[in-house]
């Protein structure tokens, strides 16, 4: 919307000059990068499927994306073998900006995906007093779904909970959606991929995208199917600006897959990184076992007694005092260190 602003300046009488919107557009799309954590666990590989959790954290202090309906974020998930092939995709934006697979009316929420024809799609769908997809405010009397990202703290025993901020569609009892087991509040999503090999063995490339969408194919229709002066000049402007998608965040690695074995050292997670409190978020997958966690600043001495945890999402308070700490992850047959600053 801004860049179209900055195209018809003239016309909508802006005196901000191009500069001003360079600087503004810039803005937006670094509080889009800032808004959320991506990571990514591989739970399993086993019966030809390798399983994979990615988790989304909303770092923001309200739902995400929020504003206007018009707005959707989505996953992006595509798996490539070592000569380049894909392996399986989800997700995928089509040449007419919208994601491929959807399903007719709106995309349900998903917990696992299995199928390219299943995507994850984050957004608000009004419906009318029949029940029915609308995009026009004043006809919207239900959430038809409701599955943005909820910030960290989220209750759904607020009081205000059932006024304009409950979940809504199949979210509603997606076991870890702002869950962990029974504790809510944890602000994230996570996403089970479970991806058939076909047989496949090697190198497995992984690209796991979220991309931001200010207006949505369709959501415009109800608009467009009526004309006056206003509204033709709008669809001419919306017809010829750029629709491109905004990337909210990104996450590139590999596996090596070996028959039903995976013999890489387990994936690791730390968020957030730096942190302003002191406190960690380790994301351990299942397949790590007893795992064994020790702190130590840059000076080598241990500060933190050693940690036994099993594969799961644990909290670590660290020292009080600022700097760079080393934790350091040892399992069976692996040993992993990653640096996190204390601010």
């Amino acid at each position: 919307m801004l860049k179209m602003m900055k195209s018809y300046t003239d016309s909508l009488d802006i005196e901000a000059t191009a500069a001003h919107f360079d600087s503004t557009i810039a803005r937006t799309q670094r509080s889009l990068r800032d808004a959320l954590s991506m990571t990514l666990l591989q739970a399993s590989v086993s019966a030809d499927t390798v399983k994979y959790e990615l988790s989304l954290l909303n770092r923001v202090g309200h739902k995400f994306p929020s504003g206007y309906p018009s707005r959707r974020i989505f996953v992006e998930f595509v798996l490539r073998k070592a000569n380049g092939d894909t392996l399986f995709q989800s997700g995928v934006l089509g040449s007419n900006y919208e994601v491929k697979g959807q399903d007719p009316g709106f995309e349900p929420h998903h917990n696992i995906i299995n199928d390219p024809g299943q995507a994850q799609i984050y957004e608000l769908i009004m419906g009318d007093v029949n029940g029915n997809v609308t995009t026009t405010l004043e006809r919207a009397v239900t959430h038809l779904k409701d599955n943005r990202l909820v910030p960290q703290g989220f209750s759904s025993s607020h009081p205000n909970y059932t006024d304009t901020t409950e979940i809504a569609g199949d979210a509603e009892t997606d076991p870890d959606f702002n869950h962990i087991g029974p504790l809510e509040g944890t602000g994230w999503d996570i996403v089970h991929y479970h991806v058939p090999l076909n047989g496949y063995s090697g190198t497995l490339q992984i690209s796991a995208r979220v991309w931001y969408q200010v207006v949505r194919p369709g959501w415009l229709d109800e608009t467009f199917a009526n004309s006056s002066p206003d509204i033709d000049r709008f669809e001419r402007w919306y017809n010829s600006s750029d629709r491109s998608v905004d990337l909210v965040a990104e996450l590139l690695t590999q596996h090596v897959i070996v028959g039903n074995q995976q013999f890489t050292e387990p994936v690791l997670t730390l968020y957030p990184n730096p942190t302003q409190n002191g406190w960690v978020n380790v994301l351990l997958p299942v397949t790590a076992e007893r795992t064994q966690i020790r702190v130590y600043d840059m000076r080598g001495r241990m500060v933190m007694p050693e940690i036994s945890v099993a594969g799961s999402v644990q909290k670590l308070q660290l020292p009080d005092a600022a700097g760079n700490y080393l934790l350091d992850f040892q399992g069976s047959g692996w040993r992993k260190a990653i640096k996190v600053v204390r601010r």
